[in-house]
C-alpha cells in the first residue's frame, strides 16, 4: 500500500516594488545625488553615503568610518536585542542609556560575563544553553526553533570585493565576514548554513562593532567602491562627467539575497513550510531583506 507523502511547498519570493534609482539619478549633479541616496534608502544610511561620496570622488564626512560602525551596530542591536526576542518568546534585551557610546558596557550586555563571543564550539554550545544573559538565550531560541539542516543553503561562494558586482548566487550576507570563525564552522557542520549560522554571524559582527574591528571599505581598480554594511557588502559604480551623473550602478546584499537560486530561494526550499507558517516569518526576520517581499505558494512538488 502506498503511503501518502506530505506536499513539498514551493514558495516564490518577489519584491513588492523596486525603485529605479539609476533612472532617477542619471543627469543630476553629483553632490545632490550624494545627499539624496541616504535619504531615499534610510537603512544603511552611513554605508550609502560613504559609498556614494567615495565613488563620485567627493570628500567623505569627517567621521565616515565611525558613522558606518555605529550604523551597523545600531541595525544589529535593533534586530537581535529588540525585534527577535519577542518573536522567539523572550523578553527584549534591556539596553543601558547611552549604549551606542559605551562600548565597554555593551560587551557585557551582549556577551554576558565573558564580555566576548565564544571562540570554540564547546564554549558556544554552553553560551547558548546556560542562559547567562546577553545574546546566548536568543541564539539558543533560534537553535530550538529550527531543526538541523532546515532553512539552509548549500555552500555558496563568499562575496568578495572582486565578485560583489556580479549577480550570481553568492553569500553576500554578514555570514561571509565570519564564515571562517571556528564556531561558524562547527554550526555549518552540525546544523547547516541556516538560521543559527546566520544569527551567530550577526552576533560576531556585533562583537566586531564594539571592538572596532570591522573591515574597511575599498575602491577597486575599476573605481567600484565596496563598503561593509549591516547585511553584507554594498557596492556602487558611478561615472561623473562635468559634475553630473553619467552612469550609476549599485548592488546591495538584498540583490544577492533575491537572485534566482540564491540564499532566499534555497532557504525557502529547505524550510518547506506554507507562507503563513510562523517559522517563515522568523526566517525572513533573520535573513532581513531591506525591502518588502511578497511570498506566495506556486505549487507543490
Amino acid at each position: 500500500m502506498d503511503i501518502a507523502r506530505p506536499p513539498i511547498h514551493q514558495i516564490a519570493a518577489r519584491p513588492k516594488a523596486v525603485l529605479p534609482i539609476a533612472e532617477m539619478v542619471v543627469g543630476l549633479e553629483a553632490n545632490d545625488v550624494a545627499d539624496l541616496l541616504p535619504r531615499v534608502f534610510n537603512l544603511c544610511r552611513a554605508a550609502q553615503s560613504l559609498a556614494a561620496r567615495a565613488a563620485m570622488g567627493l570628500p567623505l564626512a569627517t567621521h565616515a568610518a565611525e558613522d558606518l560602525r555605529r550604523d551597523i551596530l545600531r541595525d544589529h542591536v535593533v534586530k537581535v536585542c529588540l525585534k527577535w526576542p519577542p518573536a522567539l518568546g523572550l523578553a527584549p534585551i534591556a539596553l543601558p542609556q547611552g549604549w551606542l557610546d559605551d562600548l565597554s558596557q555593551m560587551r557585557e550586555v551582549l556577551f554576558g560575563p565573558q564580555r566576548a563571543m565564544p571562540r570554540t564550539a564547546q564554549a558556544f554550545w554552553a553560551f547558548i544553553s546556560e542562559a547567562e544573559g546577553g545574546l546566548g538565550p536568543v541564539l539558543g531560541a533560534v537553535k530550538a526553533a529550527f531543526d538541523p539542516h532546515v532553512a539552509c543553503t548549500q555552500v555558496l561562494p563568499l562575496a568578495r570585493p572582486e565578485t560583489v558586482m556580479a549577480r550570481f548566487p553568492q553569500e553576500n550576507t554578514v555570514a561571509a565576514r565570519h564564515a571562517r570563525h571556528p564556531v561558524m564552522k562547527a554550526i555549518a557542520q552540525d546544523y547547516g548554513r541556516g538560521p543559527l549560522w546566520r544569527a551567530t554571524a550577526i552576533a560576531l559582527d556585533m562583537e566586531s562593532c564594539v571592538n572596532e574591528t570591522l573591515p574597511a571599505w575599498t575602491k577597486r581598480p575599476d573605481e567600484v567602491v565596496v563598503v561593509p554594511a549591516a547585511r553584507g557588502l554594498y557596492a556602487i559604480e558611478v561615472r561623473v562627467e562635468q559634475g553630473r551623473i553619467k552612469r550609476f550602478r549599485r548592488v546591495t546584499p538584498t540583490d544577492h539575497l533575491l537572485v534566482s537560486g540564491g540564499v532566499l530561494d534555497q532557504s525557502l526550499a529547505s524550510l518547506d513550510r506554507p507562507v503563513d507558517h510562523p517559522l517563515m516569518t522568523l526566517l525572513l526576520d533573520i535573513l532581513d531583506p531591506c525591502i518588502p517581499l511578497e511570498l506566495r505558494e506556486v505549487g507543490y512538488a
